[in-house]
């Protein structure tokens, strides 16, 4: 399933049990969520998975949101 930013802010008091930054070739990092026995991707609102430029910048868009555990996950 996806979830958009928007989603997930709309969310009340949401917990993220693990926070896995998937590495794509190392050019490109992708968010998979783990919460409520759900496992989600980050998305754009058009339903694309959202991409970021470094785990840096996943960590930075998500710091507001309580991440119980943190992952990085390289093929």
């Amino acid at each position: 399933m996806r979830i958009t930013l928007d989603q997930l802010r709309s969310l009340q008091s949401p917990v993220i049990d693990l926070l896995e930054i998937l590495s794509l070739e190392g050019q490109h990092y992708m968010a998979r969520l783990s919460m409520d026995n759900q496992t989600l991707l980050l998305s754009e609102k058009n339903g694309t998975t959202s991409l970021f430029r470094g785990a840096w910048q996943i960590q930075d868009t998500l710091a507001s949101f309580d991440i119980r555990e943190t992952q990085v996950v390289h093929p």
